[in-house]
Order: C-alpha cells, then sequence, then structure tokens
C-alpha cells in the first residue's frame, strides 16, 4: 500500500534523529472502531473497545475523549463509581459503592474492597464459565453465563445456587433486576420475564436476531441493545419499539443525567438528545484502523478504514461517513474521471462528490476460481488505467472500472504470494511489489510481469513508489532503496 512507505521512511528518519516533533501536528483521525462497551457516572463517560484494549474517557458529555492502554484483550464490560475507573475486562466486572467484583479469565469469582489492590476469592460452585455479574436489592450477586445463571447470595460469601439453567444450546445474553421487582432475562435472542422472582418466566416476542443488553432507564423503560439497533419499552416489556440506530450491531447503551442515551456500536459510539425524536449523531471517539487514504483536487480527504469510507472536508479535522456500508476498506485511489476506487474484497466505485448518501455505482468480487481475495493497493495511470492487486496477482480496468481482466500471467512461486502494493510512472509503466519476491514490472506489450530486484538485499518489498522524476523508491527491513533505470539496479 501507499502508506507503508511513508511509515517506512518516517521510521528511519527518527532513528537518524532528524524528526522535530514541532512538525508533526496529531488529528483525531476518523470517527468510529469497535466498542465492546460503554457506561456512564456522575456524567463522565468511560467506553471500552476491541481486541486494542483500548478505553476512553469523556467529561464534557462526549465532545471530546481521551484514551489510554488498559490490556491487550477486549473491553467486553466496564464499571466505574466517583473515584473514576476501577475495574475493566473481557469478562465481568460490577462496582456496588466501593466493592469490586469481577470474573478473571479462569471464570472464578473475586471480590476487593480495598480499590483493587487485595482481591478475595468468592465460592464459584456451579458458576460454569460465567461471563458478567450483576446484583439485585438484597445484595445477592448473579453471574451469567452461556447456559445458566448462578446466585450467590449476601456479597457472593454463600455458595451458589441455580437461579436460571438452560443446556449446550442456550445462550443466556442479559439480566436485569427492575426496580419494580421484575426480572428481564434474554435467552437465544428470545426475551423473557418474570414476576414472582424467576419461578415462571414469560416469553416475548422481540423482532431482532439478538438482544446484547439490557438497561432500565428509569424515565426512558426499558432499553435494549440489539443486533439491530436499539429497541425501547415503557409497559414492563410487552411491547417494543426502534428508536435508531438500525443495522448496526449495538453492544450497550447508557444514560446521563440530562437523558442524553450513548450506545457503543462496532462501528463508533453514538449519541441521540431527543427520545421522543430520536437522531443519533457519531462522536469523535477514535479507535479506528485506518488502511489508505486519498486527497481530491478540491482538498477533500478520503480514508480507507475497518470500518469503512470517511471523508474529510478541513483536512482531517472532522470526518464524516458514507452509510451504505461498514466493510473493511484497504485501499483507495481517484481516478481522472471523477471517480473513487476503493478496495474490499472486491473493487468498488463512487461518483464525486461524496455524501453520506453516496451509492456504490458499480462493484466487482475478488474472486479467482473459488476462492474470494481482499484487495491491498489499487493505482491509476496517466491514461486511466486502473491497476489493483488482489492476493498473488493484479488486476486492470481500461473502461474506468466497468470490467477487469488479470494483467499478465499469475506469478508461480511454490508458495502463494501477496501483491502488497502498486505503483505507476507518469509513462504509464506499473510495479508491484511481492513482498519476499521482490518487485516486478508490468511488460504491456507482452502482457507478463517481469523481476525487477537487482541490488536489493532482502527482498521483503511491501510497498513501493514512483516520483514525479521516473525515479522508483522502495523499502524494506534492511533501508530504503531507489532506481533510476526501471528497477534493472
Amino acid at each position: 500500500m501507499k502508506i507503508h512507505l511513508q511509515i517506512c521512511m518516517v521510521i528511519i528518519v527518527f532513528v537518524q534523529g532528524t524528526i522535530c516533533q514541532n512538525n508533526w501536528e496529531a488529528l483525531p483521525g476518523p470517527n468510529g472502531g469497535d466498542f465492546h462497551s460503554i457506561t456512564c457516572f456522575n456524567d463522565k463517560l468511560y467506553a471500552g473497545t476491541d481486541a486494542a484494549g483500548m478505553i476512553f474517557e469523556s467529561a464534557d458529555f462526549g465532545n471530546s475523549w481521551k484514551k489510554h492502554k488498559h490490556a491487550n484483550e477486549e473491553i467486553n464490560h466496564i464499571a466505574a463509581n466517583e473515584t473514576g475507573i476501577k475495574i475493566a475486562g473481557k469478562i465481568g466486572a460490577l462496582i456496588v459503592g466501593d466493592t469490586i467484583y469481577k470474573i478473571d479469565e479462569q471464570h472464578s469469582i473475586y471480590r476487593s474492597t480495598d480499590g483493587g489492590k487485595a482481591w478475595y476469592y468468592l465460592n464459584s460452585y456451579q458458576v460454569g464459565t460465567g461471563k458478567f455479574i450483576t446484583i439485585d436489592d438484597s445484595g445477592s450477586l448473579y453471574v451469567v453465563s452461556d447456559e445458566r445463571v448462578v446466585k450467590l447470595r449476601k456479597h457472593g460469601t454463600e455458595e451458589g445456587t441455580v437461579f436460571y439453567f438452560g443446556d449446550h444450546t442456550t445462550k443466556i445474553n442479559s439480566l436485569l433486576f427492575n426496580s419494580d421487582g421484575t426480572i428481564y432475562l434474554t435467552v437465544n435472542g428470545l426475551f423473557k420475564k418474570s414476576t414472582d422472582y424467576g419461578v415462571s418466566w414469560k416469553t416475548i416476542n422481540v423482532e431482532v436476531d439478538e438482544i446484547k443488553r439490557l438497561l432500565d432507564s428509569k424515565h426512558y423503560g426499558i432499553l435494549a441493545s440489539t443486533t439491530n439497533g436499539i429497541f425501547r419499552s415503557t409497559d414492563k416489556g410487552e411491547t417494543w419499539k426502534s428508536i435508531g440506530l438500525s443495522g448496526h450491531t449495538v453492544n450497550e447503551c447508557t444514560i446521563d443525567s440530562k437523558g442524553n442515551i450513548y450506545a457503543s456500536t462496532w462501528v463508533g459510539i453514538f449519541k441521540c438528545t431527543n427520545i421522543v425524536d430520536p437522531q443519533w449523531t457519531m462522536l469523535p471517539a477514535t479507535s479506528m484502523l485506518s488502511f489508505d487514504f486519498e486527497k481530491d483536487s478540491n482538498g477533500v480527504l478520503y480514508a480507507a478504514t475497518a470500518k469503512g469510507l470517511r471523508f474529510s472536508h478541513d483536512n482531517g479535522i472532522t470526518w464524516k461517513f458514507v452509510e451504505q456500508g461498514y466493510y473493511e476498506i484497504t485501499a483507495l485511489a481517484l481516478d481522472h474521471k471523477d471517480h473513487l476506487f476503493f478496495g474490499s474484497m472486491g473493487i468498488g466505485r463512487y461518483t464525486l462528490p461524496l455524501t453520506e448518501l453516496s451509492q456504490i455505482d458499480t462493484i466487482i468480487e475478488n474472486k479467482i476460481g473459488n476462492a474470494v481475495f481482499g484487495t491491498s493497493d489499487i493505482v491509476v495511470s496517466a491514461s486511466n488505467t486502473i491497476y489493483a492487486s488482489i492476493y498473488y496477482t493484479v488486476l486492470k480496468s481500461n473502461d474506468e472500472g466497468l470490467n477487469w481482466k488479470i494483467s499478465g500471467p499469475i506469478i508461480n512461486t511454490p508458495f502463494p504470494i501477496y501483491a502488497y502494493g502498486l505503483t505507476v510512472t507518469e509513462n504509464d509503466e506499473v510495479f508491484a511489489a511481492y513482498g519476499s519476491q521482490g518487485i516486478y514490472a508490468y511488460n504491456s506489450q507482452l502482457d507478463k510481469w517481469e523481476q525487477r530486484s537487482n541490488g536489493i538485499e532482502l527482498k521483503d518489498i511491501h510497498a513501493l513508489l514512483s516520483d514525479s522524476s521516473g525515479r522508483l523508491h522502495c523499502g524494506n527491513w534492511n533501508g530504503l532503496y531507489y532506481s533510476d533505470n526501471k528497477g534493472m539496479s
């Protein structure tokens, strides 16, 4: 990709000590990321991310965020009190007053009363593979696993008893004790309620694939975070109505003192300020992988991210997203006919100018035989031929992306290799970086690829670049190289 060479150059300059921190300005980056959890305490927001293990904090109702590394694991549960974050992790986390409860990787339950300095092991008899904890008004803990709910009386000091039991096909996602004594449970995507402390259960149909979490919002009734947005019930779970974020997997939601609702989703954190007419805005919390960038002649900046296409009209200070899709985009290129090409498990095209409601003009699937491959790079020649590197070959299109063909025979090696990056000179000469196999040049007359790696040690080339003079640049772990004779040496 184009970005690899830039990163390599930055690293080398930094090592040589010639970089000045004042020359670099940190930008917020495209909004969003995969947020697994969110909570609010005293109007401070805390959100946990995916495997990156980052925790985000906001003290101004989500307008700005700071982040810090917590652990190399998903932050599926996060809890806080007046002193700030107390416990967060992949499995269960709960704070009741000054007491902290957690479930560790071995699914054992612990309690701490000194801010997490010392932990006391609680009896986990019949707990199973516990994944989160909740508590009722009497102080009994409930440890939820996929197949059962175990009740531990007296803040977990008594031996566990089974509160709800399924079987190996059961998947329990949420458990909620309402202030009026009603208990709510979601099992295998079904919503259940009990008014007799779990002796009997009533199943209620909610037309979503899966309910992830439940929240007793007091003023708004019950809010359900689902795989298709957020649903609301004002009649104790009997009927449900969507309040937005349809099409999004919402992992958890929370509410501040002003009644603002916040949702952690697989594409970012959203905020709603009016439940009567719910409109959701993505907040500037950035935990997003960005793979490629482009900038057009009007100064619009485009970013290929792990959650779709983003664009900015102010040089990356604020970002908008195209609502059509949130799939991973790994490559971008602008042609000379006002088209933006993007690469994913296929190659798509937008017509500019881009808006949040833009639709894809055309798309092809990167399919060779029965296999589908990702796109590592896209480049456009001066004659408007588009080249896209996918796995062990390069595709090209001469008709603005409507039709594609393999550019020359596939390079044969004892094992599959990846076409990592491309560059095209002003004379329409195309070069490809093939990792451990080095650099190849495309011979358009013979329709084949020819190796051009003479003089490069450790041919682990992942990116290359041609400048206005025709000079080729490439980089690997051994350093930077350049060639003035089309890669011959």
